[in-house]
């Protein structure tokens, strides 16, 4: 029997700007079901009528809460409005990817078929902190129905960073999948974040999708190889990154050592250290004492090290 899902779908755009690379994402979604569509932004009506032959519902204006402030605000209206009960499926997926490479359709059938309660693209298994990534997460009804997934969702607020929403919600969500003993599968896993660090190997493992993140950590003429399986998503990926990245970005990606660090002083549970490249040039790091973090800390551009070619 055919699935019917609902795609709660974030989108963020620094200039407010609903691109042709995620008009591509949304047609090919819409084969599989309906969508509501979410935007950190105060876009145009002239964009938000690119998105509506896809979606059955936009909600649109600034929050600063990140994809999960989208995923909130789409989940609650959907909610709100009695429609959770039609899906066998809801789905929260975000335009932080470039993508579908390949046909979406066996992908997440295949997902659906594991027998899990949730199941994603990509699964970080890091030590303790382990978490399914939540750029594209299928959810069944024993989730998306229960009360504690409306309580976790809804309780979603404006945090300072990016990487205080990564804890506070992204891993702590697998946390709680697991404390409520619901199973998970995934299509590749890995100990490091390889969809950001090699989206070669991110796509050779079988997941369809580029990370656009990806593209600050990888050697430069990655753009002009890459099979992306169809002309009009190659053109729309190479229009996005030419407006969103910074051209000297572009030239040098292959000039950066150290994007990410991660080590533990001591013990892993006591104190401990994370950091990773920024898109500004800077390096900025996490410190987490009792996993709590308690201190940020930005180094500056001109310390990055270059590599001779």
């Amino acid at each position: 029997m055919k699935s019917k899902r609902l795609f709660l779908f974030a989108s963020y755009d620094r200039d407010a700007i609903i691109d042709d690379y995620v008009i591509y994402y949304l047609a090919e979604l819409s084969k599989l079901g309906d969508i509501i569509f979410v935007t950190d932004n105060d876009n145009s009506d002239a964009e938000i009528a690119r998105v509506k032959p896809y979606t059955i519902h936009q909600i649109i204006g600034k929050h600063g809460e990140y994809d999960f402030g989208s995923y909130k605000r789409a989940y609650v209206w959907a909610r709100d409005n009695d429609l959770l009960s039609k899906y066998d499926w809801v789905y929260l997926v975000n335009d932080s990817a470039y993508g579908p490479t390949s046909d979406l359709k066996p992908i997440v059938e295949k997902l659906e078929n594991s027998g899990s309660d949730a199941v994603g693209l990509f699964y970080h298994d890091y030590l303790d902190e382990a978490y399914l990534q939540s750029w594209f997460i299928g959810l069944k009804p024993k989730i998306f129905k229960s009360r504690w997934f409306d309580h976790f969702i809804s309780d979603v607020k404006k945090e300072k960073t990016k990487e205080l929403v990564v804890e506070m919600y992204e891993m702590k969500f697998t946390k709680l999948l697991k404390e409520k003993k619901h199973t998970i599968s995934f299509i590749t896993k890995h100990k490091k974040n390889q969809t950001f660090i090699d989206p070669i190997w991110a796509l050779n493992s079988g997941i369809p999708f580029i990370k656009k993140a990806s593209f600050y950590n990888i050697e430069g003429e990655f753009l002009d190889n890459v099979q992306w399986g169809n002309d009009d998503l190659e053109r729309a990926v190479k229009k996005n990154i030419t407006r969103v990245m910074d051209q000297d970005v572009l030239k040098n990606m292959r000039n950066r050592r150290f994007r990410f660090v991660f080590f533990d002083l001591i013990n892993k549970s006591f104190l401990s250290i994370r950091g990773r490249y920024k898109k500004n040039g800077n390096y900025r790091f996490l410190i987490r004492l009792f996993h709590l973090p308690i201190f940020y800390m930005s180094v500056p551009k001109k310390w990055a090290i270059k590599e001779d070619k």
